[in-house]
C-alpha cells in the first residue's frame, strides 16, 4: 500500500473513531480503568477565566487548556467512557482537593466522587479536556457533533 493510502487509511479510523465516540452517548465497549488526575489530595487547583472572541469567556484548567461539557451527561455523572476518555479526558482531581475559580463568575464549580477521585463540574455538568487542542488558546472541540461545548461563563 502506497504512503498516500496509508495515510487517508489512518485518517479515516481516526474520524471513524471521532464520530463513533460523538454518537455513542457515552457508551462505550471498553471501560476505563485509570483517571490522570491533576492534583494531589488536600491540594488546591485553580480554574482560570479566558475570553475568546468568539466564546465569550469560558474556564480553563491548571494546564491553561479549554474545558468543555458533553451534552448528553446528567448533573453530576460522567458518561463519557472507555474509548471515549482518550479523546476527551474527565478534568479529575484527587479526592480532598480543592477547586477553586480565579475570578468570579456567575455559576458554581464544584466537584462529585468519580472513579476514586473527584470530577470537576461547572453547574453540575462534568468538565473534559479535548485532545484536538494544540495549544492554550484551542477551543478546536467546540461545538463537535452539536453535543461538545467549552465550558462558558458570565463574569
Amino acid at each position: 500500500m502506497c504512503l498516500i493510502h496509508k495515510i487517508r487509511v489512518a485518517s479515516l479510523l481516526a474520524l471513524f473513531g471521532i464520530i463513533a465516540t460523538s454518537c455513542s452517548g457515552g457508551q462505550s465497549a471498553y471501560s476505563s480503568s485509570t483517571v490522570p488526575y491533576t492534583s494531589t489530595g488536600n491540594q488546591t487547583v485553580t480554574v482560570k477565566v479566558v475570553h475568546n472572541s468568539t466564546v465569550g469567556y469560558y474556564l480553563v484548567g491548571p494546564s491553561g487548556r479549554a474545558l468543555y461539557t458533553y451534552k448528553p451527561d446528567p448533573s453530576n455523572s460522567v458518561t463519557c467512557t472507555g474509548y471515549c476518555q482518550s479523546i476527551w479526558s474527565p478534568f479529575s482531581v484527587k479526592s480532598g482537593a480543592k477547586v477553586k475559580v480565579s475570578s468570579h463568575i456567575t455559576g458554581v464549580v464544584s466537584t462529585f466522587s468519580y472513579n476514586g477521585g473527584d470530577e470537576v463540574t461547572l453547574n453540575s455538568k462534568a468538565l473534559y479536556y479535548y485532545s484536538g487542542d494544540t495549544s492554550d488558546t484551542s477551543i478546536n472541540g467546540q461545538g463537535i457533533q452539536g453535543i461538545w461545548f467549552v465550558a462558558t461563563v458570565s463574569k
